[in-house]
């Protein structure tokens, strides 16, 4: 028996461009695609008619791949919502029901309550050690060993030793070569040089105008460590006065000025303050316990003024005041000799320093230099 092949017959072979396509009859728009040799090659396919047939019609290459993207998405996501716009590949997204959630998607834990303000602790570490050890070092005067700053801080020596190299580099500690002492560096000047110098400026003018009243000196001071130190001096004219230079020291519990600022400091500041200076006596008038000094500050918040009764120096007397609105804890004092400044006469010289310390707080309204 002879086998023939017979060619398709004219009904069943559509001219596609550059050749003839077999096609059935009646089939659907994704296997011919599909079917089609020339999908995914570049060649623009040859998509069938509405009723199955092949059509010679040229389809843009851009619009084939748009119509499979949204056949097959209509038919694998079928009941659900596409995401995407005209991009094949792009995925199905599930329809949320209504007044439920996504099914997978875990639900998120309810809020916890906030820490209220006075639980809450925002302090760093590293930054609070840095502190304490910036603070063990200015409160000491001829400087601070390694030794004592890993004591203090609890750190292993090492540690502390690179705390410390770091604060040197940056010039807020300097470390003496040869006792291996540190101390505070030339940083904190360029910080507090122009506050220093604003407050000096403020208080020069009215610190002249008391002294032309009363013919006595008078001193401007700020809190360094657990010391007062003079920041201006502006002296009496007379022959026999009491005076200081710039920059000198004195202890907080033997003069007018320390007693004005540390009334302003909380209790427990001022008892540390009193413990690593110590309480020496220089006069036979001076406070040496704290509980007594204590006391004396009491007295000076009551009156508003602070007084030195020949418990810095044997012949003399000063009253202080405390200046308000300050960045730095500042004081402004009047001091003479007993002989020429009489109890009696504290209580008015301290009301002069009283309205001199506002101005000073008050910078608009200083005097002019005459």
């Amino acid at each position: 028996m002879r086998t023939s092949t017979a060619s398709p017959s004219a009904s069943s072979r559509r001219w596609c461009g550059e050749r003839y396509l077999e096609t059935p009859s009646r089939v659907s728009s994704t296997l011919a695609q599909r079917k089609n040799s020339n999908f995914g090659t570049g060649r623009p396919p040859c998509l069938p008619d509405a009723d199955g047939v092949a059509s010679s019609r040229r389809v843009p290459y851009n619009e084939t791949r748009r119509s499979f993207a949204k056949a097959s998405l209509s038919t694998s996501c079928d009941g659900v919502n596409t995401v995407g716009k005209n991009h094949v590949g792009s995925g199905c997204r599930r329809r949320k029901k209504p007044g439920g959630s996504v099914p997978g998607r875990r639900k998120p834990n309810p809020p916890e309550e906030e820490p209220s303000n006075e639980s809450r602790d925002y302090s760093v570490r590293a930054v609070e050690r840095v502190c304490s050890i910036l603070n063990l070092v200015q409160e000491s005067v001829d400087g601070v060993t390694l030794n004592a700053v890993a004591k203090t801080t609890q750190l292993p020596k090492s540690s502390a030793f690179r705390y410390l190299w770091t604060l040197e580099n940056h010039r807020y500690v300097e470390r003496d070569t040869d006792s291996g002492l540190f101390r505070l560096g030339l940083g904190f000047v360029g910080m507090q040089s122009r506050h220093l110098e604003v407050l000096r400026e403020r208080a020069r003018p009215w610190l002249e105008r008391l002294r032309d009243e009363y013919d006595e000196t008078t001193n401007l001071g700020i809190l360094d460590g657990n010391a007062v130190i003079y920041l201006d001096i502006v002296e009496s004219r007379r022959t026999v006065r009491l005076s200081v230079s710039n920059g000198h020291r004195d202890p907080i519990h033997s003069t007018a000025l320390g007693k004005a600022i540390a009334a302003r400091l909380p209790e427990d500041r001022v008892r540390e303050m009193l413990a690593q200076a110590g309480m020496p006596g220089v006069t036979p008038n001076t406070i040496t316990t704290p509980d007594a000094y204590l006391d004396e500050l009491t007295k000076v918040r009551e009156d508003g003024y602070a007084v030195d009764n020949a418990e810095n120096e044997p012949d003399g007397r000063c009253v202080a005041v405390p200046i308000l609105g300050t960045r730095l804890p500042a004081a402004i004092s009047l001091s003479a000799p007993a002989s020429r400044f009489a109890p009696e006469d504290v209580a008015k010289a301290a009301e002069s320093l009283q309205k001199i310390a506002d101005q000073i707080a008050t910078p608009e309204e200083r005097p002019e230099r005459g």
